[in-house]
């Protein structure tokens, strides 16, 4: 049985949560793999390198990287729409203490 392809017209098709890989030759006797994950909110993660255990090495610090900038990630939020947005940590806190005296 044949594998699927990994895009369809260009586009991936990794569901979420889950991984798709395929081992390709670059050049002459030099093979790789292009590997792509899409994570349970739908970012895709995409690389090329020669293993697949180095893919997943690189996906893993992609999530850890990812982990800590959502983490950072702070909204004010009024009828269930996102009014401000910020990543650097201080600013959501100072507006909102302002606002709210």
């Amino acid at each position: 049985m044949k594998q699927p392809k990994m895009t369809l017209h260009g586009v991936s098709i990794c569901p979420a949560g889950q991984e798709n890989y395929e081992r390709f030759e670059g050049k002459p006797g030099k093979f790789f793999f292009q590997y792509d994950y899409r994570d349970t909110d739908g970012e895709l993660f995409s690389t090329v390198m020669p293993t697949l255990t180095e893919c997943r090495m690189k996906r893993d610090k992609w999530l850890k990287a990812k982990l800590i900038r959502d983490s950072k990630k702070q909204e004010i939020r009024q009828g269930g729409k996102v009014k401000m947005r910020s990543t650097d940590g201080v600013s959501i806190p100072v507006i909102f203490n302002n606002l709210t005296g």
